[in-house]
């Protein structure tokens, strides 16, 4: 019998397997010195009508939305504007800390659909989905084939091997190589202590825009919580029972942010570091120059998002929370951090961006002078 499925796949998957009723092809050898990544190219035969994802390689949450991605989209006729043998294809894919996937269902019929999955390992992953692609494209199937019939998976399947060039693998390897010694290299230099540093700032943002360092101030200033709207704060000691505030806001033990790093960006086409040699002169000053504005802001009814007596409603119940008392400063810190610097066109000038709990979403501008003191971008 003519197998009626014919997949291409590249030379380096290196055994097959049948596997709950799946055609399973496992690369397990490295390829090169620098690569030992394993890779899995999987096809199976599913409904789409009845269409329920359970591949174990990816797991139950993302089984669950990709079960949820292809009706969605088959519904909505959101197929990929190429076909393969002239059926419909669509997809989901998604790149994980631990694992990158990407699956293809193409439509035989209204029974019947081919499903290929491709799994990779994050490193050098480029290499593999390209070729996983390309390969779907090869993909022969016989449209008038009766998959009714009771055959076993492995008999429909027809596997050809494809030679694949290595260079672009080691390419990539070089790249990836020459990009961490880069980053090594700019970790190294890009310190205040360091002599260089404010030459390898001013070369990085003019190659970057911006760059990653080390936190200069507020190195404790960390976002523990999201208020979302603080007007919803009410007396903690109401008895009244729309009045609770259990709901109004969000706790996360594990900061929002990263209070250790904080972005450099530049407004100017020249380089001019002036304002940032005078914060980093004077951070201490600086630091409690912000604390003092913030605490005017907020409990001061200073102009931020909520009147003064809404965040002293949030500070107690995040006291009571902790059983715990926190100072207003000490309440702030618990509620902003400092994630980008901006050198802006006048050279006695910073802006200075915070997340914080009262506008999670945009969070809040900050303009330092010469003479450290703060106002809000209008």
């Amino acid at each position: 019998m003519i197998k009626p499925i014919k997949l291409y796949i590249p030379d380096y998957y290196d055994t097959f397997s049948i596997e709950d009723n799946r055609v399973l092809m496992r690369k397990t050898k490295s390829l090169l010195n620098e690569d030992n990544n394993a890779s899995k190219f999987i096809a199976s035969l599913e409904s789409p009508e009845n269409y329920q994802c359970n591949i174990p390689e990816i797991g139950e949450e993302y089984s669950k939305i990709a079960t949820n991605c292809f009706h969605r989209d088959r519904k909505a006729n959101w197929e990929l504007p190429m076909q393969v043998s002239d059926c419909k294809v669509y997809t989901y894919n998604w790149d994980d800390e631990e694992f990158h996937f990407r699956i293809y269902w193409i439509i035989i019929s209204e029974k019947y659909m081919l499903q290929l999955v491709g799994v990779f390992e994050p490193k050098y992953s480029a290499f593999y989905k390209k070729h996983f692609t390309t390969c779907l494209h090869s993909t022969e199937i016989n449209t008038h084939f009766n998959y009714a019939e009771n055959f076993e998976i492995g008999e429909l399947f027809d596997v050809k091997k494809v030679e694949v060039s290595l260079q672009e693998l080691q390419d990539l390897i070089d790249f990836e190589k020459q990009k961490k010694e880069k980053q090594q290299f700019s970790e190294e230099n890009l310190k205040v202590s360091n002599p260089n540093f404010y030459i390898v700032l001013e070369t990085e943002l003019k190659e970057k825009n911006e760059v990653l360092i080390d936190a200069l101030i507020c190195r404790d200033w960390k976002l523990y919580y999201n208020l979302f709207n603080p007007e919803n704060f009410s007396d903690p000691d109401s008895t009244i029972e729309w009045e609770d505030n259990s709901d109004v806001f969000e706790y996360c033990e594990k900061p929002f942010t990263n209070d250790e790093k904080v972005t450099i960006l530049s407004e100017n086409k020249e380089f001019n570091a002036t304002a940032l040699k005078h914060l980093i002169s004077n951070k201490e000053m600086a630091e409690q120059k912000l604390l003092t504005f913030f605490e005017q802001y907020t409990f001061g009814n200073g102009g931020a998002y909520a009147d003064a007596i809404h965040y002293q409603y949030a500070k107690i119940e995040i006291e009571r929370l902790h059983g715990t008392i926190f100072s207003n400063q000490e309440f702030l810190k618990r509620n902003l951090c400092l994630t980008d610097i901006i050198i802006t066109e006048n050279p006695n000038e910073l802006k200075l961006h915070f997340k914080c709990s009262w506008d999670y979403e945009h969070g809040i501008e900050i303009i330092l002078d010469e003479k450290l003191e703060c106002k809000t971008e209008l």
